[in-house]
């Protein structure tokens, strides 16, 4: 929800912080909670009443797995480019 004149309201601000922090982390919410001074329980609620989805980390995808995208600071998500220097 945005007010008129197209500021967020906290609530907004809030779910994209936290959004971008569990993309930032991997979904590791342990470093997610800890990078936002708030305890691991708190952000678990959050997690629930946003109703955010969590990514898979990258060890789970295994090493071929599908890049995620990388939100940036003002809001546009970036697809990150491959990197095919490793083989």
């Amino acid at each position: 929800m945005e007010l008129s004149f197209g500021l967020k309201t906290f609530e907004v601000i809030e779910k994209d912080l936290l959004r971008e922090r569990l993309y930032y982390f991997d979904g590791n919410r342990t470093h997610t909670a800890k990078s936002l001074k708030i305890g691991l329980r708190t952000l678990q609620r959050k997690i629930k009443k946003f109703n955010l989805d969590i990514p898979y980390s990258t060890a789970a995808r295994g090493r071929f797995g599908e890049a995620k995208p990388v939100p940036m600071q003002d809001g546009v998500v970036q697809q990150p480019v491959a990197d095919f220097t490793e083989v």
